[in-house]
Formats: structure tokens, sequence, C-alpha cells
């Protein structure tokens, strides 16, 4: 197993990433904020090797945010670095009662588990772009699934509404209905 001199913590939000940067020896920690896209990732790897730190001896772990992790896998992936994107329940199952959760407090928390548990350590891999589009269009069919089933929850208030209300409210429902079936074509 390679030896990682450097646990990296990273907490995962839709506009910024939290960076906590452990030392494996010293298990002393570095706090960073940095955007999230691409080149400002790039940006926060050259700091590091300007830094004189060896990237390829860090690991780099996060919670799956599902496409808020995109720009960082991608770009990790694309340098060759080591990342690890580990379910956000096992991060939180290891770490028992906690209490004053915030982004900083929790990417410290990822890294310590990146570095307590080395010993389950799986490196990411990108899926292959079919997959990437089998799992996107699943999702896109689950959120118009949930959506057509919340539009027949109004019929539910059809004794409770005025009549006159509910018929209009109704009209509206179908056609969206409709619309929302021939878009995703679920029929």
């Amino acid at each position: 197993m390679k030896n990682y001199l450097f646990h990296s913590g990273i907490d995962i939000s839709k506009l910024k990433l939290d960076v906590n940067l452990l030392n494996s020896q010293t298990l002393q920690s570095e706090h960073f904020v940095i955007d999230n896209n691409p080149k400002s990732i790039k940006e926060f790897i050259k700091l590091l090797i300007k830094r004189k730190i060896d990237v390829k001896h860090i690991l780099f772990c996060c919670e799956n945010t599902g496409v808020y992790t995109n720009h960082l896998s991608y770009t990790l992936l694309g340098l060759e670095l080591d990342l690890w994107i580990v379910p956000a329940i096992e991060i939180k199952r290891s770490k028992g009662i906690s209490r004053g959760k915030n982004d900083k407090t929790d990417a410290k928390d990822i890294s310590y588990y990146s570095y307590r548990n080395i010993d389950k350590l799986r490196l990411y891999k990108l899926a292959e772009i079919d997959i990437q589009k089998l799992k996107m269009l699943y999702t896109e069919r689950e959120k118009a699934l949930k959506s057509l089933l919340l539009l027949e929850t109004t019929k539910e208030n059809n004794e409770f509404v005025n009549k006159e209300v509910f018929k209009e409210v109704s009209i509206i429902n179908q056609s969206l209905t409709v619309r929302i079936q021939t878009k995703v074509n679920f029929s």
C-alpha cells in the first residue's frame, strides 16, 4: 500500500471546498477554502507543489455529494492524483455523536477518517461515459416520477376545496402531467 504523507479531507458544497490538509507524521493540519471549480482546484494543487509538498503522496478524501463532487473528481483524476470518495453515512458513523458541525470541522473529520481508515481505501475511478449518462438519466427519471406523484396528491383535496377552484387546478395539473409524461416517455 502507498505511504501517504498527507491526508486531505474535503468538505464539498455547491460553491466552495473546505480543505483540511493533515500531515501523517505530525498530525498537524491546515485549513483552506477554495472555489468549487476546476481552475481553483488546479491553483490549489500548484500552491501545494510550490510549498514543496509531493502531491503524489497526498490522499484526497471527500464525501459523495453527487454532482457537486464532479469538479473535484474530474480535476484530481485528470492530474493522476489519488481520490477516495466515501459515503457520507460511513464518515458520520465513524465519528459517533458529535457537536458543533461546520464545513471546517467536517473537512478535518474527513481527513482524520482517511488517516484512521486507510485499510478500507478504495481509490475512486470515473465511470465510463455511458454509465455516467445512465446514472444521470435515472436521476432525472426519479425526479419526474416524484413530480407526477406530487401532482396526483391534489386529488385528495377534492372534498375540502371549492369545486370551481379544484376543477381549475386539476386541469392545470392534468396538462402538466401529460407534458411530463411525453417529455420523459413513461407510457
